[in-house]
């Protein structure tokens, strides 16, 4: 991990296979080490300005304990304003990596090596892919109960029950025992000050009730746990018109859209299939995401 005197802040290069700069703030007073990580996949920018913004934000003399950002993870593909590696592959699909195996798994492996494997907790930070937004939102292996308790610390009105794929950088993390979140918010491709300022004021709250910060407006949001999670998507072409709205609760029959072929004219409902009440959680032109409880 790049070394700092307490009470100082550094920027480092990463002594990593592919070299990026990595923000390291050391407190003035003892505490945990957190970790956050932005831009794995190089089209999605939110993340980065979080990350940016709460790096420089804090006071290293008012802080316990140790705040890492590495704001731009996949710098490949962020050059490219493409999700992969110059190869195509997914960076996060080869977390802990290998350094004896593909480019990826060899960037995955000094990066996790370096950094990750010193740390005590970990936030990846993500938004869509392609076109679609995504509702700010806590991932996690909630089976796990110190992933389960990181989870509860962000004042975030959406939690969602997700173990995570396998070589997924919060996977392989939890798997080595760092209690690791993934916060969505948000869409590839552009920045949203709304969603850069919702995790900005989700890290923070985290990082108050870890002890590491004091502040003295701590956001209480009323949270919503859900286990389960569908796709609702349609079985005909057309022309999609929502009819409902990222983070709106719905029921059963609830009508989620309509698809309207331009050339018959014909139009089809989207309705809900599912009983229980759930939230729309992410959304594009082509479906729609929903999360029950």
């Amino acid at each position: 991990m790049p070394c700092g005197s307490p009470g100082s802040r550094n920027n480092h290069w990463m002594a990593c296979i592919c070299r990026r700069r990595c923000w390291v703030v050391h407190g003035a007073h003892a505490g945990p080490v957190f970790c956050l990580t932005a831009a794995i996949h190089g089209d999605e920018l939110n993340g980065i300005e979080i990350v940016r913004r709460i790096l420089h934000d804090l006071n290293p003399g008012q802080l316990s304990g140790t705040v890492i950002g590495v704001p731009i993870v996949n710098l490949q593909g962020f050059h490219r304003t493409s999700r992969y590696l110059i190869d195509r592959r997914d960076l996060n699909r080869y977390f802990p990596g290998n350094p004896y195996g593909s480019s990826a798994a060899r960037i995955a492996h000094s990066f996790f090596d370096e950094i990750i494997s010193r740390c005590h907790f970990l936030v990846d930070l993500h938004t869509g892919s392609a076109y679609r937004t995504n509702l700010p939102q806590i991932r996690g292996n909630l089976h796990v109960p110190e992933v389960a308790a990181f989870a509860h610390l962000f004042g975030i009105s959406v939690i969602l029950h997700s173990e995570g794929a396998e070589g997924m950088l919060r996977h392989a993390a939890v798997n080595a025992g760092i209690p690791s979140v993934t916060l969505e918010a948000g869409k590839s491709q552009t920045l949203q000050e709304s969603a850069i300022r919702y995790g900005v004021r989700s890290i923070q709250t985290a990082l108050n009730k870890l002890g590491m910060v004091k502040n003295d407006t701590d956001p209480v949001e009323l949270e919503s746990v859900f286990y389960q999670s569908a796709w609702v998507r349609v079985d005909h072409g057309g022309i999609l018109f929502s009819r409902v709205q990222l983070g709106e609760k719905i029921t059963k029959d609830s009508v989620l859209g309509i698809v309207t072929d331009p050339i018959t004219n014909i139009r089809s409902e989207i309705v809900s299939p599912h009983i229980c009440n759930a939230r729309i959680c992410n959304r594009d032109e082509a479906l729609l995401f929903l999360r029950s409880d």
